[in-house]
């Protein structure tokens, strides 16, 4: 799977200091689309790791270590973001950018 996102654009002197791409494409292996997909701000990282262990046959502690590293590399380039949520019954929500 691949995903295309606009990238954001520094603005004056930086803009044509560091030229970034409008887009940018990132491949996603099984995991990492099934992952994407259900980053829709309204899951918990809880009920993702959830989904990996009823979709991919993870135990629940490879599903968790895993969902974890990954969702930390994607925030790492910007392109999710951990909200949090006031009622803490509710938890994390994942949302994406772009």
């Amino acid at each position: 799977m691949s995903v295309r996102l606009r990238m954001p654009r520094p603005h004056g002197t930086l803009q044509r200091l560091l030229p970034v791409p409008e887009f940018r494409t990132f491949i996603l292996d099984k995991v990492g689309g099934f992952v994407w997909e259900n980053i829709d701000g309204e899951r918990s990282v809880r009920e993702i790791a959830d989904l990996l262990v009823k979709s991919f046959k993870m135990t629940k502690e490879e599903a968790e270590v895993s969902l974890l590293r990954y969702l930390q590399m994607l925030s790492t380039r910007g392109l999710v973001f951990l909200r949090m949520e006031k009622d803490k019954e509710e938890g994390q929500r994942l949302n994406q950018r772009g």
